[in-house]
């Protein structure tokens, strides 16, 4: 499905980040914009590209909004944009050689390099040049490539045998900077500029070196300039003469054109940069220094405002050229794309951003946490909470929601577990020096947490990775006590399932599992008993669906326990389904890594993957869905964590580039219905065609749809506490106008004391 808007008009305000109702099946996106690329100006918007997506500025009324995949875009990884102001539009291209042109009325994906099976070895987009209303040209990893600015397509590749960093062009000239030289020809005189050999390359007659690389090159009143040896120039009478010789260990980000001015922006190894501005005169006459970090890219718009994007809290403006410093813009986001793992509470989220190799070897991630509550983002870093930094933590792994107090637990896989008062900002601070945890064996200065649960009593379950008493618990009345376990100490993810029994990952090659009985009484352990199983494959995840059944995630698809109390037992033995792939049975997603695994609401299951997200039915036989980077908004495709959010029937996916949720079809359903059952949309109007959601219901309801006469037009079981109706009758006829009568019962009868009534107003 594509969306088709209006790039140049606000379309999604800061509610995008609040947890209002997604339409079922609706995309959302939960991405950082402190990474700035570049900036360019339309004729009434600023608009900053991130690696991940374009944020767009409104300069009348100081807003921001948001474009990225969900929106629209045809993928996720940013590389150039530029404007096309002849024929007002915006050309994105990605990493990967990707390139989507928006227009006022779509977006038109163009993956010609990207899919070209021809090209080999490195086909990277350096750089974009609008060079006149027709044509715009790619410099490329192999060449130079034309394209059509009116009917986008693409004309000859110039293929050039060296990397072409930046082009430029005034009126009939075209100018191509190369790792092997500075290079033009003449559009207009040229035979074939198609044929590379046909370009002239300026030389030591032009007073360039023997031997150099142009990384850029840039027109900017009515002079050429360009970047060699670390010295700018300027073209004089076929002569290059020196305009700026950049200091010593500093290197060239950018040059261009902007605002009648030519810019030039430099950074050195220390993190410093400079943002140089130089008049027609080719004298400098500003440079900003005290508010730059890591400059990427500036523009001077045409009200005089300097933009400066930067790699580090990316947006930054002076108000003109005589402004002393700059001011920064702040945006309600994640502060990283980063995540290990999601928790949620009703419309609150949380992210740990650390992490883990596939070795279980530590990233040593500084990202820290994030919350977000009452519609505002909170960044916990070293930078904005100095508890970080005086505890010595970093690396943040794993999130829980306190069960009962406006806490979260924050495990490390560094220095153990942090707590924090969601309303004080206090903290509590649990290692091998205060509590049962213990640092890992070769390495005792580290305390590891690889997964964290609570049971029914409030007792914080824990597995302390590679501590020589692995998994330890966290009493609800206070104190901690910790476990030997058989098998290997190196326990990672955690889960418990409603009989009491806990479920840990066992990293390794061959990985095992670890169930662990303690009775009921953690405090007592001679009743406890613990039972690894050795399944021969490696081993991520674990999870507890909603009837009890237990879901391992392996390097070779899933395998279920489905033994209930006795899993601790010898006899209980895992199970692969068996389904039925082209008519010849196969064992379910075989071939498949499961990353994660979660349960939605009507216990149907969800694995991330490398290869994407598989939807199955409740007993993993009927795939329900598959959702990968090519077939939907999915940022990538390979997906770490999933959480399920019952109350709003979103499923959020943390993938290696970001955070994403899609509204599903189900909901978190109670034995009885709710207080508070409705549909949406309600009414229905002419111009909606898409599923209408009754919300509220018992776990899965019978529920039955008449007419107000009474007369059944359509009947289905909700799923989970959701039921779904596409507006149509059971002869697939769009329902007529009028209003229309939702019987939901919890039992077979509708007579029965729980059932409910509601209605949906249908407007054609």
């Amino acid at each position: 499905m594509r969306y088709i808007f209006f790039i140049f008009i606000s379309l999604i305000s800061f509610e995008l980040f609040s947890q209002s109702n997604l339409a079922l099946n609706e995309w959302k996106s939960y991405l950082p914009y402190q990474n700035v690329r570049k900036v360019v100006e339309t004729d009434d918007r600023v608009l900053f590209a991130t690696e991940w997506s374009i944020l767009v500025h409104n300069p009348s009324d100081n807003s921001f909004d948001f474009l990225s995949k969900v929106d629209g875009l045809s993928d996720i990884g940013i590389a150039q944009i530029t404007y096309d102001r002849f024929n007002d539009q915006l050309i994105i291209a990605y990493q990967n050689s990707n390139l989507d042109v928006v227009t006022e009325q779509d977006i038109i994906n163009k993956s010609d390099i990207r899919d070209n099976g021809s090209l080999t070895g490195d086909r990277s987009i350096n750089h974009l040049h609008v060079a006149n209303e027709n044509f715009l040209y790619l410099s490329t990893a192999f060449g130079i490539l034309e394209q059509n600015l009116k009917n986008l397509e693409f004309g000859p590749t110039i293929f050039t045998n060296s990397i072409v960093y930046q082009m430029a062009s005034n009126e009939s000239i075209l100018y191509a900077a190369t790792e092997d030289g500075l290079y033009y020809v003449d559009t207009e005189t040229s035979v074939n500029i198609g044929d590379f050999s046909t370009w002239s390359m300026y030389s030591e007659e032009s007073g360039l070196p023997l031997v150099y690389e142009s990384q850029f090159v840039a027109f900017a009143n009515e002079t050429l300039y360009c970047i060699v040896d670390g010295i700018l120039k300027r073209l004089v009478q076929d002569q290059f003469v020196d305009v700026f010789q950049i200091p010593d260990g500093y290197v060239a980000r950018y040059l261009k054109e902007s605002g009648g001015l030519l810019s030039l922006g430099i950074f050195d190894e220390e993190f410093s940069s400079e943002a140089l501005f130089f008049d027609e005169s080719h004298q400098l006459i500003k440079e900003f220094t005290n508010c730059n970090n890591r400059i990427t890219d500036v523009h001077i718009a045409r009200d005089g405002r300097i933009w400066l994007a930067d790699e580090w809290d990316g947006i930054r403006y002076a108000e003109n050229l005589n402004s002393e410093g700059c001011q920064r813009i702040f945006l309600d986001t994640p502060n990283s794309h980063t995540v290990s793992e999601i928790a949620l509470d009703g419309n609150d989220i949380y992210i740990a951003t650390g992490g883990v190799s596939d070795s279980y070897t530590s990233l040593n991630s500084r990202d820290g946490f994030y919350v977000y509550r009452d519609n505002e983002w909170t960044i916990y870093n070293e930078n904005s909470y100095s508890p970080i930094v005086e505890n010595n933590l970093l690396n943040f792994y794993r999130v829980l929601k306190h069960p009962s107090e406006n806490k979260i637990v924050l495990g490390t896989y560094y220095g153990g577990i942090m707590i924090v008062d969601l309303e004080t900002n206090e903290f509590e601070v649990f290692n091998k020096d205060n509590s049962a945890l213990q640092g890992t064996v070769g390495n005792e200065n580290r305390t590891r947490i690889g997964g964290m649960v609570y049971d029914d009593e409030g007792n914080l379950w824990v597995s302390n990775f590679g501590a020589p008493e692995p998994l330890v618990v966290f009493l609800n009345g206070g104190g901690s006590l910790s476990f030997d376990v058989a098998g290997s100490n190196n326990l990672a993810q955690i889960d418990i399932d409603p009989s009491g029994l806990i479920w840990a990952v066992v990293a390794g090659n061959p990985g095992s599992l670890l169930i662990y009985d303690f009775g009921g009484t953690p405090q007592d352990p001679s009743d406890d008993d613990d039972r690894p199983v050795n399944l021969g494959v490696i081993i991520n995840s674990v999870e507890v669906d909603n009837d009890g059944d237990v879901w391992v995630g392996t390097v070779e698809g899933p395998f279920i326990f489905e033994c209930g109390p006795s899993a601790v037992e010898n006899s209980c033995e895992p199970t692969q389904r068996k389904v039925l792939q082209d008519s010849i049975p196969a064992i379910l997603l075989q071939t498949e890594n499961i990353r994660s695994i979660e349960t939605d609401g009507a216990n149907r299951k969800w694995f991330g993957t490398r290869n994407g997200v598989f939807v199955q039915s409740p007993d993993g036989e009927e795939q329900i869905a598959f959702f990968d980077e090519d077939n939907s908004p999915l940022f990538d495709n390979s997906v770490n964590t999933l959480r399920f959010n019952p109350e709003t029937g979103e499923m959020f996916l943390g993938t290696d580039k970001g955070i994403q949720s899609i509204r599903t079809e189900t909901t978190g359903g109670n034995a009885r219905h709710s207080q508070n059952i409705y549909a949406f949309p309600n009414p229905v109007r002419p111009d909606y065609n898409g599923p209408i959601a009754i919300k509220g219901l018992a776990n899965d309801a019978e529920v039955k749809i008449t007419d107000i006469n009474g007369k059944l037009i359509y009947e289905t079981t909700a799923l989970g506490g959701q039921a779904v109706w596409d507006g149509r009758d059971y002869n697939g006829r769009r329902a007529a106008s009028g209003v229309y009568l939702v019987f939901s019962s919890s039992t077979e009868t509708f007579d029965m004391p729980d059932s409910y009534v509601t209605k949906i107003l249908m407007v054609n």
